[in-house]
């Protein structure tokens, strides 16, 4: 099953078409393809196009995608909604083809450094050692074999330290390569919002998009049950994203809400999702501004500490 490419060109064509004027039917007639063919089988049965991706087997849609389309056949928007659909999609792709281009740099410092450690450690050995595996050297007696055995388990702990530090690393890149939460969210919010979709329904379909995000799920339960209560939506997002953590969101969310309450601004959501997307940028930027150095550091600690147990070895 594919999880992801053919489920993004599927949603790109299918945004093409419905946005030229076509019909869902016509639209997938047109369409080729192993999804498009079972898609189309299914809604000339009858079933809604939600239905149909739900219980595609040609490919995985994910629960958001679903969520979103089901939205969009109640709200008649699903020309605009297809064209949301395949910008989030192509923006998860790209996060994810520039987390794979950034971690081959600390795998191949890592393997580069191991390898010239170890090679340089058995060029040495066998340098200095005599045929019988031991012998003098600059008139001192020198266990090779202990030698050389100490001195390749000094490169393994270094090793793992290298690792670990890579590993470290690594993390905090897909992490920071991402697509943030939070712009997810006020995303998906703004686009339900102009679509005329009330909040508390909108609040309900987000969810879905953020639910790798225990913590900002948790928050949108508090703001819908805040908003059902009566309560107003700047004040709702502001006190349950600063409750579960989120400063600088809970600030923009009450701030361009407060803005849109009194001004009729509807643009308010995506203002969030602006002002988050600047900060993680910044955040991507100065995480990837110490990669290089960082790395480096590792890798020359790594070699001291294996030149440290060739010159103890033989001194």
């Amino acid at each position: 099953m594919d999880k992801g490419g053919s489920v993004l060109a599927f949603t790109e064509g299918l945004s093409e078409l419905l946005n030229s004027g076509m019909d869902l039917s016509g639209s997938l007639a047109v369409l080729d393809g192993k999804i498009a063919a079972e898609v189309r089988a299914r809604v000339d049965e009858g079933e809604m196009l939600s239905v149909a991706v739900m219980t595609c087997r040609s490919a995985v849609f994910p629960d958001w995608y679903v969520a979103f389309v089901s939205a969009a056949e109640s709200r008649g928007s699903l020309a605009a909604t297809m064209a949301h659909l395949s910008r989030t999609l192509s923006e998860r792709r790209s996060a994810r083809e520039k987390f794979v281009g950034a971690v081959a740099y600390p795998l191949f410092i890592v393997f580069l450094t191991v390898v010239c450690a170890v090679v340089a450690l058995l060029s040495y050995s066998s340098v200095f050692s005599t045929a019988d595996g031991g012998g003098p050297l600059l008139g001192v007696g020198v266990d090779y074999d202990s030698f050389r055995n100490g001195a390749l388990r000094s490169c393994a702990v270094g090793a793992f330290f290298l690792a670990a530090v890579a590993a470290a690393f690594v993390a905090v890149l897909r992490r920071c390569l991402a697509v943030d939460p939070c712009v997810s969210l006020f995303r998906s919010l703004s686009f339900l919002s102009d679509c005329g979709v009330p909040v508390v329904d909108a609040i309900d379909c987000s969810a879905c998009v953020v639910e790798d995000s225990p913590r900002l799920c948790a928050a949108l339960v508090v703001v819908k049950s805040d908003l059902m209560e009566g309560g107003d939506v700047p004040g709702a997002f502001g006190k349950a994203l600063s409750e579960a953590g989120f400063m600088f969101e809970s600030r923009a969310a009450f701030s361009s809400l407060s803005v849109a309450a009194a001004g009729g601004n509807g643009g308010a959501f995506s203002k969030v999702a602006e002002a988050v997307e600047k900060r993680s940028e910044k955040w991507r930027k100065t995480v990837l501004s110490f990669e290089q150095p960082v790395l480096l550091c590792a890798a020359a600690v790594f070699l001291a500490t294996v030149m440290k147990s060739v010159v103890g070895g033989v001194l």
